[in-house]
């Protein structure tokens, strides 16, 4: 099983036409892609997390658009991943990136 290092420096910025934009550092040279969470309310909120989007190899950037709220608070963690190259797949999960929040514009 592969086992990815995790993203680093996650950040998040409002962008144009409602959408929130994610960049982060790709810490790996073996993922086969990245994985977006996000729930409502800060960082510290009990509110479950939900994947909302993924991203390829050595993606570091990503927009947020799918049902926000404007003046909601979101957060995000992000994730790589990686699979084996055979069948049955395996997956190997890095751990989480550092955790953001932004409100929706």
């Amino acid at each position: 099983v592969c086992m990815p290092f995790n993203p680093r420096h996650l950040t998040a910025t409002a962008g144009s036409s409602g959408k929130i934009v994610l960049s982060w550092t790709d810490n790996c040279d073996n993922e086969r892609g990245f994985e977006i969470y996000r729930k409502i309310g800060d960082c510290s909120s009990t509110a479950s997390w939900e994947k909302v989007k993924q991203a390829g190899i050595d993606r570091t950037t990503v927009s947020d658009k799918k049902d926000l709220i404007p003046g909601i608070t979101y957060s995000y963690k992000i994730r790589a991943y990686c699979r084996s190259w055979g069948l049955p797949y395996v997956y190997g999960y890095s751990a989480w990136s550092n955790c953001v929040s932004i409100t929706a514009p």
